[in-house]
Order: C-alpha cells, then sequence, then structure tokens
C-alpha cells in the first residue's frame, strides 16, 4: 500500500504545483496531536533562541508559541482536500534538526566514590544529595541506564548515567543546570542532552500576524553528506485554520524511505526485529542464538550513535518513541551495522 501511495505521489508532485487555499481546522485527536507535539515544541524554541526572547535562557518551552505552532502543524495535516498534504503525511515528515537535543534525554559524568553516585546507579532515589535530588524532583527525571567510562585524569568521572523525563523540557538549559554543580565538587559533571541528529527531513517557519508560513523538506542521496537531493512544499496557516498551499520546488520526488522494509525482519543468524517501520516500541527476539549479545546500540543515517543500551535479553523491547522520523541501523555487537529499519509515525 505505502509503495503504491509513493508511486502515485512520485508522478503527481514531479514540478512546482499551483497555489491554493481550503478550509481546515486546528484540532487533532489524541494520536495526531502526539505525532505533532516534539515538532511544535522543536519549534517553539528555535523561534525563542532565534528571536532570543525570554524563553531562550529557560528549561521550560514557551507554551503559547508551541501551541500556536501545534495549531499550524495540525491544520496543514487536516487540510485533506489538498494533494500536497497526503504527501509530506505519508512520508512523515516532521522536524528532525540537525544536533537537537532530545527533549526528554540528559546525560552526566559521575564519579563512584561519591556515596550518593553509587545510590543513583543503584536506582535509590532520592539519592542523598539534596542538589541532585531537587533537579531529579523538579523535572522529573527518573534514571534509566549507566556506562562505565574510562577517566581522564585528572577527573575521577568513571560512570556516565542516564535519565528521562516524560515532559518536554529545553534540555541544554537544563543540562546548565548540572553542570553548574560542577564547581562544589560533588562528583557530577560533563551533563549534556542526547542529540538527534537528522537532515533527512526538516520544517522551516516564518510567523506573519495574520498566517504562520510552514515550509517542509525531504532529503535523500547521501545525506550523511547533506543530502544531495532536496524537495519542499510551503503552506500558509491563516488565523482561521484554513490552509493556502504556495507550492512545491527542488529536486522531484524520487525515493521511497519504506522500500526493502518488512514487517517482521529476520536475518541469516536468526535476529528478529520488529514491527518495521515502527512508532513507539521496536521489539528484538534473539531466541534462535547459543548467546545473547550483551550490547546494542542505535546509528542514525550520520552515523551517529544516538542510542545505547546494555544486559539485553532473549527478547527485548526498546522504546523509540524518541526518535524523529527516519531511518535507522541496530548495532547488536556483532561487528556490522545491518539491521536496517525505519521509525514512521
Amino acid at each position: 500500500m505505502k509503495a503504491f501511495f509513493f508511486s502515485f505521489l512520485i508522478v503527481l508532485f514531479c514540478s512546482k504545483s499551483y497555489s491554493q487555499t481550503v478550509n481546515s481546522s486546528c484540532d487533532g485527536s489524541e494520536s495526531v496531536v502526539k505525532r505533532y507535539k516534539n515538532t511544535a515544541d522543536k519549534l517553539a524554541i528555535l523561534r525563542s533562541v532565534k528571536t532570543g526572547n525570554t524563553y531562550k535562557d529557560s528549561v521550560v518551552i514557551n507554551r503559547q508559541l508551541s501551541t500556536n505552532y501545534l495549531k499550524a502543524l495540525l491544520a496543514v495535516y487536516n487540510a485533506s482536500l489538498l494533494p500536497a498534504r497526503d504527501t509530506i503525511v505519508a512520508i512523515g515528515i516532521n522536524l528532525d534538526y540537525k544536533l537537537f537535543p532530545a527533549f526528554n534525554y540528559l546525560y552526566f559524568d559521575a564519579d563512584t566514590n561519591k556515596i550518593w553516585i553509587k545510590n543513583l546507579k543503584n536506582n535509590i532515589i532520592p539519592c542523598g544529595n539534596s542538589s541532585i535530588d531537587y533537579l531529579l524532583s523538579k523535572y522529573y527525571l527518573k534514571f534509566i541506564n549507566y556506562n562505565n567510562i574510562v577517566p581522564l585524569p585528572p577527573s575521577t568521572f568513571n560512570l556516565g548515567l542516564t535519565f528521562k523525563t516524560d515532559t518536554n523540557f529545553y534540555m541544554n538549559r537544563l543540562c546548565d543546570k548540572f553542570n553548574a554543580l560542577y564547581p562544589q565538587g560533588i562528583g557530577v559533571g560533563n551533563a549534556s542532552p542526547q542529540t538527534l541528529s537528522s537532515l533527512v527531513f526538516d520544517i522551516t517557519d516564518s510567523i506573519n500576524p495574520n498566517f504562520t508560513e510552514l515550509t517542509y523538506r525531504a532529503g535523500w542521496g547521501d545525506c550523511m553528506a547533506g543530502c544531495i537531493y532536496k524537495r519542499y512544499w510551503t503552506f500558509r496557516v491563516y488565523n482561521d485554520c484554513s490552509v493556502e498551499y504556495k507550492g512545491s520546488y527542488g529536486n522531484p520526488l524520487t525515493f521511497d524511505i519504506f522500500a526493502g522494509i518488512k514487517n517482521n525482519e529476520t536475518d541469516a543468524n536468526g535476529i528478529k526485529y520488529y514491527p518495521n517501520p515502527v512508532q513507539d516500541k521496536l521489539n528484538i527476539d534473539f531466541e534462535n542464538l547459543n548467546e545473547t549479545p550483551k550490547n546494542l546500540k542505535i546509528i542514525n543515517l550520520l552515523g551517529e550513535t544516538v542510542y545505547t543500551r546494555s544486559g539485553l535479553k532473549q527478547n527485548s523491547e526498546i522504546d523509540v518513541s524518541f526518535l524523529p522520523v527516519g531511518i535507522y541501523y541496530l548495532n547488536i555487537g556483532r561487528g556490522k551495522i545491518n539491521y536496517k529499519f525505519v521509525v514512521n509515525r
């Protein structure tokens, strides 16, 4: 069905389309709102940083600005009378901004000579350090895993801890709060958000008192080097939620991100992972292996590791809900990155 859909779209949108306006709605079901909420938050952060408003230094995201972006994104999604809308929805274009910090993941290095660090490693929270406990509580951070690291003298940091929150925050600013504790000598530093990199899909915006203009971009062809080919679609969302399609430009759309993807992938060694494409949870089955691999990594098209996990079981479930829509590879410690899967929502 998806292959047919893409074939139809490729033929339909190889040339610049004419402008047209349709009535739409800025509301959406819970599942559709969830689909675009992160993109709205990212656009709000980028706008705050670009314009220098007070939220550029805030952990909390400008909710009014994010809500306005969400309404615009939903209006485009609901503009079903526009054929170009079907194209961007089918591709699943959302904002995958290069090196954009994940909203929900935070990592910092720590010194296991500190008792409270040992408590964190063992998921004992409150951990006993009032400053850390305050930040963990205030921003709903939950410990999810750790990695042993080799300290570089004179540093004594020998453990990397990863935390997750279910609330979207501007993680760069939250990391600043953890890094501000470093001079106190409590054994924590180098806090950083997990960064999500992709040059495949993008959305840019401009704001006018009467409308918000969104330009969607798809890229393909050696995207590790910046994508050889790119195509753009521009929509203008007015304050009454009507949508004007301004047209498309760039290279003709001649790719299908689902090419060669099967719902249940099984390699010659008996490793099975599903569903593929995946939305939130990726299941991996090692039951046909004599020995379960110890570690797993997820790598994006830029060759960057965006997720690590240790302590795998024969049947493991991986939460990939934080990953932007796109193509990724599983590395399960077997020396080759050859397990391809697609995140699509």
